[in-house]
């Protein structure tokens, strides 16, 4: 039997599944294979979300995990060469500017939306840091959560 420790999952931070182990017997009972100690992400560690893949829907969405280990989902959004650069017109968010190259995704800067003197500022930087996508988090209840996630996301 194979035992697959969910932290290591493949498409989860570049993991493999663990490898066969058998359970032993100790003192007449069945014992189960000693789990591995976790490994802690790199911080912002990703991946498209599973239950996504294969939709319409799967290349709109994605999921960071932070130093905690929360996922957080976001909805992508390309920049674009228009006034707001391709950034929705929320004034509540987590917002992380990312960068493709090629197949691997990489964070380039984390902020939380507010006011637009902020925003247009975080936005210029990003963009000249070479961002290509907008990764925006709207699920946040009140400012102490966003800051909470802010801070675990390392913006």
């Amino acid at each position: 039997m194979r035992t697959i420790d969910p932290f290591f999952a493949p498409g989860l931070w570049g993991g493999a599944p663990m490898p066969p182990q058998s359970p032993t017997m100790t003192a007449g009972r069945l014992s189960s294979p000693q789990r591995r100690s976790a490994v802690i992400a790199p911080l912002l560690s990703h991946a498209p979300l599973a239950s996504l893949t294969g939709s319409v829907l799967g290349p709109r969405f994605h999921a960071w995990y932070g130093r905690s280990r929360r996922r957080t989902i976001c909805s992508i959004y390309p920049v674009r060469d228009d006034e707001a650069k391709g950034l929705p017109d929320f004034t509540e968010g987590i917002v992380i500017a990312a960068k493709r190259d090629g197949a691997r995704l990489h964070a380039l800067a984390v902020f939380a939306l507010g006011e637009d003197e902020d925003r247009r500022a975080w936005v210029e930087e990003a963009i000249s840091a070479g961002a290509m996508e907008w990764h925006v988090h709207l699920l946040a209840e009140d400012e102490e959560e966003r800051l909470a996630l802010l801070r675990d996301l390392g913006g």
